[in-house]
């Protein structure tokens, strides 16, 4: 019933949302600015290039039996977990034991910190003095690793050897940041109005800032949504009634949110399946009623944004420039410092690859060559190699800890993985441009010292291209993510002062435009304006600083006829 309910209060904010992020997109389209023209051709690449990513024996325990048992594991070419009884098993075209996404996990190599979560977890349940008692029974083997989640199946495994746990350990985190970010890498409206959506719909529960609920597909994190508003209610009627020992109540109580979760999230897939079925007929009932129309819907919004300049501008700027800008300068370094360290490593593995390849040259016959070239392209999917560009990220635990604190910012997860997509990225497009120029340029040459020659020169090229890359991505991660920080806490303290007045401006929406132009919407992006305007001055002196190396737009000019070998 909660979840039904839940569905249906949610989808009005997503249809609205989706109305208004139509109008302000086809309104961008008028609009000759947007975002900085990167230099590197863009892969459009956005799933692995192999069908099975990794496969393996892990011993695992069953909280069941409260024994280790042998396993069988691959993760798939899409980040899914399947487990087996063993090779052979697999091998017969099985069905697997069991299955999971890697949506939302959080992995964790110390037996100490799996205790402490899954003790967070059952809170309530057992006895403050006894929480740090070890839920495992003597494991097998030294090398361990925990896949934990709050609501689905957690994993308890131990490996073989160092390299084992390694191996592992780096495929899990990609699979996790793959299937995490999903929607975060397409760029579509119809995620940007879900995602607005979520949003508005937590805020108007006094919910500010979604944080890490954005991890997942869109029923992933309307089940989250649902779960945070059920999970009180869950542990005040159900873990009373809980029976045994403190380590079977956990488990009970654990296995309990996680059917929860799977009926939930059952649930809520088939009726966001039936309301995507209708999306394609809303689609094109938005292109009809508002392409005719722009100019009048905006007009229309440009008055009430007039209107509400009155109440809005004035506490908008003083809480600005009292609350957030004295700290913008100081989190905006703790932003680029990694993400900068993340690309450097990019840089300096795609060119130790490019001049291995040029070293093989003198003993590689040229088809070989074209398939050393082509092989480039698996580099962006290889876990263990990219590790080391992906765990500069990581330093954000700890850098911006304090924000939680000071602003409620609890999206520090979700600002990692992006950070971590933008380096396989940068890594991606590097290669693609680097296997572009090959494939017209190499054909020209006819030894061995002209086609390392040619290498050279197009390594220059695409580096060239990389760092101017690398500068304005670093800005653009640094403009969003300020935003993504400052806006809830910005929001949250103007509600007492401007939200209670926005109902009375209602009345100048046409009724034609109602279903389009919202006067909530209006005015956050009148609040957005204000925060925008003080991050881009913010921006605008850190790129005369030398310790952000940030390149000037007008350098992109110098690299117009880069490709002209």
């Amino acid at each position: 019933g909660r979840t039904d309910a839940t569905v249906k209060n949610f989808m009005p904010y997503f249809q609205r949302q989706l109305a208004t992020t139509f109008l302000r997109r086809i309104s961008k389209e008028l609009d000759a600015q947007g975002k900085p023209a990167l230099q590197l051709l863009q892969s459009k690449l956005q799933i692995p290039p192999v069908a099975l990513l990794h496969e393996g024996v892990l011993t695992q325990y069953n909280g069941d039996t409260c024994k280790w048992k042998k396993s069988y594991f691959i993760l798939l070419g899409n980040c899914t977990l399947e487990w087996f009884d063993s090779k052979e098993a697999q091998g017969k075209d099985n069905k697997p034991r069991g299955s999971t996404s890697l949506s939302g996990y959080l992995l964790v190599t110390s037996l100490s910190k799996y205790t402490r979560l899954i003790n967070s977890l059952c809170q309530g349940l057992v006895d403050y003095p006894h929480w740090d008692q070890d839920p495992l029974n003597e494991p097998p083997e030294e090398f361990l690793l925990f896949l934990y989640h709050p609501f689905r199946k957690s994993f308890c495994f131990c490996t073989n050897s160092v390299e084992s746990q390694h191996t592992w350990k780096s495929m899990f985190r990609d699979g996790i940041r793959y299937c995490s970010t999903v929607l975060h890498r397409q760029d579509s409206f119809e995620v940007e109005a879900f995602l607005e959506a979520v949003r508005f719909y937590r805020q108007e529960k006094g919910s500010y800032g979604a944080g890490d609920f954005f991890l997942g597909t869109e029923p992933e994190i309307l089940s989250n949504v649902l779960m945070e508003d059920l999970l009180p209610v869950l542990q005040s009627q159900i873990s009373p009634n809980l029976k045994g020992s403190e380590s079977r109540k956990k488990q009970s109580w654990c296995q309990f949110l996680e059917e929860v979760y799977t009926l939930v999230l059952s649930q809520v897939s088939n009726e966001f399946l039936n309301f995507q079925r209708e999306n394609e007929k809303l689609h094109l009932q938005l292109e009809k009623k508002i392409r005719p129309d722009l100019d009048q819907m905006l007009t229309l919004k440009d008055q009430i944004s007039r209107k509400l300049q009155v109440v809005v501008q004035s506490p908008a700027e003083s809480c600005c420039r009292q609350g957030i800008e004295p700290h913008l300068d100081c989190v905006m370094e703790e932003l680029i410092h990694p993400i900068s360290l993340g690309f450097d490593m990019v840089h300096s593995l795609f060119t130790d690859k490019i001049d291995e390849i040029i070293r093989n040259v003198q003993s590689l016959p040229i088809t070989n060559l074209q398939e050393e070239v082509l092989s480039l392209g698996k580099m962006p999917w290889k876990p263990g190699l990219m590790e080391r560009c992906y765990k500069k990220a990581n330093l954000y635990k700890n850098s911006l800890q304090g924000l939680k604190e000071r602003f409620g910012f609890h999206g520090v997860a979700c600002l990692i993985l992006e950070a971590q997509n933008l380096m396989q990225q940068l890594m991606q497009n590097s290669i693609h441009t680097f296997q572009k120029l090959s494939e017209q340029h190499l054909s020209l040459a006819t030894n061995h010292s002209q086609i390392t020659q040619t290498l050279k020169k197009i390594k220059d090229r695409v580096l060239k291209k990389l760092d101017y890359d690398s500068s304005s991505i670093q800005k653009q991660f640094a403009q969003e993510w300020l935003v993504q920080i400052f806006l809830p806490f910005l929001l949250k303290n103007l509600e007492p002062i401007c939200k209670l007045k926005l109902s009375k401006y209602e009345n100048y929406v046409f009724a034609d435009f109602s279903g389009i132009i919202n006067v909530e919407n209006i005015y956050e992006e009148m609040v957005l304006a204000v925060l925008q305007e003080a991050v881009s001055k913010a921006l605008k002196e850190a790129s005369t600083q030398k310790r952000y190396n940030f390149y000037s737009d007008s350098f992109s000019c110098g690299l117009d006829n880069v490709d002209n070998l």
